[in-house]
């Protein structure tokens, strides 16, 4: 169902948001 990949999808948002959140960022 469509509301599942939605649902996918903003799970890989947050993760990846967190992930850069906390990942030591050096332009």
């Amino acid at each position: 169902p469509v509301s599942s990949i939605q649902h996918q999808d903003l799970l890989k948002a947050e993760q990846l948001t967190f992930t850069l959140s906390w990942l030591p960022n050096h332009s």
